[in-house]
């Protein structure tokens, strides 16, 4: 690949400082240039023009080319650095900038092609896609989406991995949900949802929700809802317990295990539409009565006894 060498230096006035004297130094591939395109050293060596590449230029361990019509390639021969401050074969410092780092912007009507790009193709690669560290107060990546069209998602993520989940979220709240997701409504909704699943595929035998807790076991309720309350209108303690309130305070009725092959409640069982029993058997004539049954409506008012017997044959 040609290598643009220095043909000759002139002194000239500073483009970026008016009237300090500086040099520049044409560079020329083939014949050598006496004005327009050149680069000015003197200072920091400020970039004060521009510069046309037939096919390339080479820096040390790098090359900068123009192997077709808009394209910049850069492309490393040796390795460079993997740190995340003062890495990568490009690397942009912006500390004494207030402005972005990097911007992409477009207003092509037609593109074929994605705005940005990041692709893996080797099977053994074993670091990030993208990486992002942040050490700030506000959000490590924002994602602002005003796209139209059953089709258009915020963030869409796909994964062909059987070994893996296909997203990973970890964080260590004290007060907060590791994930919150908000929908906000519209009035028109009623169709929606804040969390949708599909157990797509056929055959499928997945679980629709897992809950586990690793650890020990947490000492807090595994599930709790509410709705627009202070208080739970539905929750399920770390026993199991299923929990039923008002929606106001702590929820007041509850089903539980009571043993093996025993459902139980500290509360009163309304059953609007019968009860019906599956050990009933026929028979005919009953034995001394020894205990009673309360039995109540609707409303939960005593309406009379079930006499228990001590035998029925």
């Amino acid at each position: 690949m040609p290598v643009w060498d220095i043909e000759e230096s002139v002194p000239t006035e500073g483009p970026t400082s008016p009237g300090n004297p500086g040099t520049a130094y044409f560079y020329k591939q083939g014949s050598a240039k006496t004005s327009g395109t050149y680069f000015d050293t003197e200072g920091n060596a400020t970039f004060n023009g521009s510069v046309t590449m037939p096919s390339g230029l080479t820096f040390t361990g790098v090359t900068l080319a123009n192997p077709v019509a808009g394209q910049v390639r850069i492309t490393p021969s040796a390795n460079a650095p993997a740190s995340s401050s003062t890495g990568g074969a490009l690397n942009v410092t912006n500390t004494g900038s207030t402005g972005a780092g990097i911007v992409a912007y477009t207003e092509q009507a037609a593109p074929a092609g994605h705005m940005m790009v990041v692709r893996v193709n080797s099977a053994t690669y074993n670091q990030s896609g993208i990486f992002a560290q942040y050490n700030g107060t506000g959000h490590n990546v924002n994602i602002s989406h005003a796209g139209t069209g059953s089709g258009s998602s915020a963030l869409n993520i796909g994964s062909t991995n059987t070994a893996h989940s296909a997203v990973g979220i970890g964080g260590v709240e004290t007060s907060k949900g590791t994930v919150k997701i908000t929908h906000t409504g519209t009035g028109n909704d009623a169709s929606a949802s804040a969390l949708s699943l599909d157990l797509a595929g056929a055959g499928t035998a997945s679980q629709g929700i897992f809950l586990t807790s690793t650890s020990g076991g947490t000492t807090g309720n595994l599930l709790e809802m509410r709705n627009g309350g202070t208080g739970a209108v539905f929750n399920v303690s770390a026993t199991g317990a299923a929990g039923f309130g008002s929606g106001t305070g702590a929820p007041d009725t509850n089903l539980y295990r009571g043993g093996a092959d025993l459902l139980k409640t500290d509360d009163k069982f309304v059953a609007v539409g019968g009860l019906g029993v599956g050990n009933a058997v026929a028979a005919t004539t009953p034995g001394t009565v020894t205990q009673k049954i309360e039995v109540f409506d609707a409303s939960g008012a005593s309406i009379g006894f079930i006499p228990v017997y001590s035998s029925i044959t």
